[in-house]
C-alpha cells in the first residue's frame, strides 16, 4: 500500500473539498487564491513527507523526531535570544557570576526558575529541595512540550559527571518530560557531554553560557 493510499480519502471528502476551493476562488482576490494555492501544497507535502517518515521509520520514532527537532529549534531561539553582544569581558558580568557561585544550592535553583520566565518558558514550577526526585524545576516551552530542569551550582574545578547525566535522564522519563535543561555553574566532564549528544533532547547551560546570559542582562 503506498503513502497516498494511507490518506484514505474518501470521494465525498474530495468533492467538498474540490466545491470549496471553487467557491473560496470566487471570494478572494487573485492574489488571495495564489497563497491559498501556495498553502494547500505546503499542507499536501507536509502530509506525504510525515507519510513517508511514517512508512519508513514507524510513528513512534516519527513522534520522537519531531520532538528533538522541536527542543533544538527552542534550544536555538534561547541561544539567540542571549547572544553576546557586549563581549565577554564586562566587570559587571563577571561580578554577577561570582554572586551565583555564593548561592546556595536553593536560592541558585530560584535564580534558574527566574532565569527561565525571561528566557519565555511559562508554568515555571520550583520543585527543588529534598525528595526533588532529581529535578529542581519544571515548567513549559513555546510549543507547550514539558520541560524538566536541573540546577547544579558547582565550583569551576568540579565538572558534572555522566552519572549526574544519566540520574537526570531518569527524572525527566519519572516526571514525563519531553526535554530537559541542565544549569551550572561549572562544565561537564567528556563524558557527560557525550551521555547529554546521545539522548539528545537535553540543552545544558554551563558557565559559559550562564556569563553570556548575565552579560547580556547587565
Amino acid at each position: 500500500m503506498g503513502v497516498l493510499d494511507k490518506l484514505r480519502v474518501s470521494k465525498r471528502e474530495l468533492i467538498i473539498g474540490i466545491v470549496l476551493a471553487i467557491v473560496i476562488s470566487f471570494i478572494i482576490p487573485p492574489i488571495g487564491v495564489s497563497m491559498l494555492i501556495l498553502a494547500m501544497l505546503g499542507l499536501i507535502f507536509v502530509i506525504i513527507f510525515v507519510g513517508v517518515l511514517t512508512a519508513v521509520f514507524g510513528p513512534k520514532n516519527v513522534t520522537n523526531l519531531i520532538i528533538a527537532w522541536l527542543a533544538t529549534k527552542s534550544a536555538e531561539r534561547i541561544s539567540d535570544k542571549f547572544s553576546p553582544r557586549k563581549g565577554l569581558h564586562n566587570p559587571h558580568a563577571r561580578a554577577s557570576f561570582l554572586n551565583l557561585l555564593s548561592l546556595s544550592p536553593e536560592e541558585f535553583e530560584e535564580f534558574c526558575a527566574d532565569l527561565l520566565k525571561r528566557m519565555g518558558y511559562r508554568d515555571v514550577r520550583w520543585v527543588g529541595g529534598s525528595g526533588d526526585m532529581g529535578l529542581d524545576v519544571i515548567c513549559s516551552d513555546e510549543y507547550g512540550g514539558r520541560v524538566g530542569v536541573q540546577c547544579k551550582r558547582y565550583s569551576p574545578s568540579r565538572k558534572v559527571t555522566a552519572k549526574e547525566v544519566r540520574e537526570f535522564i531518569g527524572a525527566l522519563s519519572l516526571y514525563g518530560c519531553d526535554s530537559g535543561i541542565l544549569f551550572t555553574t561549572s562544565d561537564l566532564t567528556d563524558e557527560a557531554w557525550e551521555e547529554v549528544r546521545i539522548h539528545g533532547n537535553i540543552t545544558v547551560i554551563d558557565g559559559f553560557e550562564l556569563r553570556r546570559m548575565l552579560n547580556e542582562l547587565s
